[in-house]
């Protein structure tokens, strides 16, 4: 597994690519993680998931990006990509 900064400057790795609201599943996809375990992270203290409806979870793409300590530069990273 990447380390989470390189997953940030991975070229690879699109952040546009996905919603503003990321589902277990999406983290699980970005993060290279089992499904198991993206959704043990969804409930994790600290972690910034929302419940949407009675059932479903979700992350702001923004907020995961500053959980995983990219803050700034991972959202600079996100407007080049999105505006080359």
């Amino acid at each position: 597994m990447k380390g989470m900064h390189d997953m940030a400057n991975d070229p690879c790795l699109n952040w546009s690519d996905y919603p503003e609201l990321l589902k277990p599943c999406d983290v699980q996809r970005l993060l290279s993680i089992t499904r198991d375990r993206a959704y043990r992270l969804f409930h994790t203290d600290g972690f910034p998931s929302v419940r949407t409806g009675r059932t479903a979870l979700c992350v702001p793409k923004g907020k995961l990006i500053q959980w995983l300590g990219y803050g700034n530069e991972a959202q600079g990273l996100m407007a080049q990509k999105e505006n080359p």
